[in-house]
């Protein structure tokens, strides 16, 4: 796009807030409309302190994962069958950069992926160790 404090993702724009935010906001609904874009207000966020972006909060410190994202892992049923344990480590590693040593610490809870189909509703056989993994999540 040629502006160098904003960029785009996936239909998305996001800038810093800075003094000269108001007049960066006012050139990039320009650039739009030179190219013959239009923007849905009603999906707008402008002058915001955070926002949330692809399954993040970004705010002026960084970004962090949503909280109810957090709060479904916090409260997240143990898993019964191989499908449903793949599907909580999915959710997991989107979030991994943010759990210290995920992998180590998830390593008992993948043994019961290997060798398993996409959709495997195999019980999983809990053991002490799978457990801890589990709940150190």
């Amino acid at each position: 796009m040629g502006l160098d404090y904003c960029f785009a993702y996936l239909g998305t724009y996001y800038a810093r807030q800075t003094p000269t935010h108001k007049k960066h906001a006012r050139e990039v609904l320009q650039r739009l409309d030179d190219y013959g874009l239009t923007i849905n207000a009603s999906k707008c966020m402008f002058g915001c302190s955070e926002v949330p972006f692809v399954g993040y909060l970004v705010d002026k410190n960084g970004i962090l994962p949503l909280p109810e994202k957090v709060e479904l892992i916090a409260n997240y049923k143990q898993p019964t069958t191989v499908c449903d344990l793949r599907k909580f480590l999915g959710i997991l590693n989107f979030y991994r950069k943010f759990l210290p040593k995920a992998a180590h610490i998830q390593a008992p809870l993948h043994e019961f992926l290997k060798n398993s189909k996409r959709n495997d509703k195999r019980e999983v056989e809990w053991n002490a160790e799978a457990i801890n993994a589990f709940n150190s999540m």
